[in-house]
């Protein structure tokens, strides 16, 4: 670390590497366009942030995902348990998945700390929320425009489809409930109000009760 540097030098290496070894992995086993699940381009967003430590990416990064990942982590322990309502991180119990893409996997843990962290260093910016929206609408019509629908090919059953869900919740087909476009609409508007929204609140709040933030604001 240099005089001027507000983030650990190992932090920055491990999350390049990281970061490198998740995109070769997904675009060997399970295609390119896997990339572009919202959590995965968070952890690149946050990645540059904090390899250039500008607060903007780490920001949208950690409106984007933090409370959707700390659900991930508690619906993991209850899978474990045998006790969640949900079951949607139950592909972490499969023999079927090697141990190498568990551990990648494991990201949806720890990335959230490394978030916390990251803000309270940097300080947060609160143009996070409309940029970070902007983003998961372009990845959401990117989803649903372009990428495969569910199910996976018998020939390809590894290839990733239903690519932030923007088909449903299942993975074997598409929802039926309602009109495929109503499902996309209600998800571009219930993902800033009920998961990006409460987070921006939540950090702004906390940041500015922080010694760095106050530092930050009076530099």
């Amino acid at each position: 670390m240099t005089n001027t540097s507000r983030l650990p030098l190992g932090l920055k290496i491990f999350l390049a590497a990281f970061s490198l070894a998740l995109i070769v992995y997904n675009s060997m086993h399970q295609g390119t366009h896997s990339l572009l699940y919202f959590c995965n381009v968070a952890l690149f967003v946050a990645t540059f942030g904090i390899c250039v430590e500008r607060a903007l990416p780490v920001s949208m990064a950690a409106v984007g995902v933090v409370m959707i990942q700390l659900l991930w982590s508690v619906d993991l322990l209850l899978t474990i348990a045998d006790a969640s309502p949900v079951r949607m991180t139950e592909f972490m119990l499969s023999d079927n998945l090697s141990p190498f893409k568990k551990g990648l996997a494991l990201f949806h843990v720890w990335l959230p700390f490394v978030l916390f962290f990251a803000v309270s260093r940097l300080g947060y910016d609160k143009r996070a929320l409309a940029w970070w929206t902007l983003l998961t609408w372009g990845l959401l019509l990117v989803s649903y425009l372009f990428l495969p629908r569910p199910p996976a090919p018998a020939s390809d059953p590894t290839l990733s489809v239903n690519v932030n869900f923007v088909f449903g919740l299942n993975m074997s087909g598409p929802q039926r409930r309602m009109p495929e476009l109503a499902w996309l609409a209600g998800m571009m508007i219930a993902l800033p109000l009920v998961a990006f929204l409460p987070t921006h609140l939540a950090f702004k709040r906390w940041l500015l009760r922080t010694p760095e933030a106050l530092a930050l604001r009076t530099s």
